[in-house]
């Protein structure tokens, strides 16, 4: 239970925290052990089972908590269209280990969904609708969080790899999909766009591309960021820190791979395929395998405006405390969170924010990425306005 409580001084406005994934600052990827490879993957919510498939079936593994790196060894999943032919491609799966969507191949490159019971058996495998499987290939689908839209990729002819999305009208009933932001800064760009993953809120999105960006060195596949604008366009997109890889640009020679991203349901892990090159007495010899990245948040905050909610000041949920305030027009702000002790223990700043409501959530992490314990904490917010102060005790 979080308990909000208001001192000090009104300013006319509302505010909150929102610890949202951003392209900002990331931990090196470590390596899953033991060191294994394949195609897209999916986590469950405990992020102590991943689904992959390799060699055209799917498997899992799995570990006994959250914070292990030693995993199992992979388990082909037993279900009637994992035995044999016709081949199979990519996987994803809901965090509820409900629902599995992947590609098949018969005549054609198409997505198929399969369910599971609550005895654990799982369904023959279900076709998507002609709205979304068509004449073209289709890959790499998943559902975000709320279960409106399917994300997928689908290769047109003459264009490899496209990225779009389709609102589900009922289930399994789709309107006609949407085709995801176009140009050399948004997301879909030269058709090699593929296999994305979405935050908790589902207004970003991680995705594996392709850029040659001049400045930033020879691209490879990457992994980029953008996220629904205002009005619900898309941002430009980032590329992620942790895909540069400064060895490799003394050598002139194109970066490492990091693809198939798939981020944890609480946007605090970012699990992926990543191949770098690692220096052995051959010289650099490259490595490949499934890996996590932690994301540092300080530089990892994210503001949004204009939220779907409703005017309550204050919202509540088990693992956030949300607040919403009015901005009165290109004004700056500066937030910290601190301890019962008077620590400043996360902080996060605005800039020029223009005329209008917005939303921030604190998902209780301080800078380090470390989820702090029950007990009382305040949010300080300065402006030219002038400050406030509100506390509340985390239970």
């Amino acid at each position: 239970m979080i308990i909000v409580t208001k001192s000090l001084v009104t300013i006319g406005f509302w505010i909150c925290l929102h610890s949202a994934i951003f392209a900002g600052q990331w931990t090196s990827g470590e390596y899953l052990k033991p060191l294994i490879g394949g195609r897209t993957f999916a986590l469950n919510a405990a992020e102590t089972k991943l689904y992959f498939e390799k060699n055209t079936r799917i498997f899992s593994i799995s570990r006994s908590h959250p914070d292990s790196n030693a995993w199992s060894q992979p388990l082909k999943i037993d279900a009637p269209w994992n035995v044999s032919s016709p081949v199979l491609r990519n996987c994803w799966i809901s965090p509820d280990e409900k629902i599995l969507i992947f590609s098949r191949y018969t005549d054609n490159w198409d997505l198929f969904y399969s369910t599971k019971d609550d005895q654990g058996i799982w369904s023959s495998a279900h076709a998507f609708p002609p709205v979304i499987n068509t004449k073209d290939f289709e890959f790499w689908a998943s559902f975000s969080h709320d279960n409106r839209y399917l994300y997928f990729t689908r290769d047109i002819s003459g264009l490899r790899g496209t990225l779009l999305r389709a609102e589900q009208i009922s289930p399994n009933e789709f309107a006609i999909p949407e085709t995801l932001s176009i140009g050399e800064y948004a997301i879909n760009w030269g058709g090699d766009e593929y296999s994305c993953t979405l935050t908790p809120d589902d207004r970003g999105i991680i995705f594996s591309g392709y850029r040659y960006w001049y400045k930033q060195g020879r691209g490879n596949t990457d992994l980029f960021y953008s996220e629904q604008s205002i009005d619900g366009g898309w941002t430009k997109i980032l590329r992620l820190t942790f895909c540069q890889d400064s060895k490799l640009k003394k050598l002139r020679l194109g970066d490492g791979i990091e693809k198939y991203p798939c981020l944890s349901n609480n946007g605090r892990n970012l699990y992926y395929i990543k191949r770098e090159y690692v220096e052995t007495d051959s010289g650099l010899t490259p490595v490949e395998g499934y890996s996590v990245s932690k994301r540092i948040w300080s530089d990892c905050s994210r503001i949004y405006g204009n939220p779907d909610a409703d005017d309550s000041n204050v919202k509540v949920s088990n693992d956030n405390v949300s607040f919403s305030f009015q901005s009165q027009g290109l004004s700056n702000y500066n937030f910290s969170i601190l301890n019962i002790d008077g620590h400043i223990i996360a902080t996060y700043q605005t800039k020029s924010l223009a005329s209008g409501q917005y939303q921030i959530i604190w998902y209780r992490f301080d800078e380090a990425g470390s989820r702090l314990p029950d007990g009382i904490y305040f949010l300080k917010v300065e402006s030219a306005s002038g400050h406030e102060d509100l506390k509340f005790n985390l239970i």
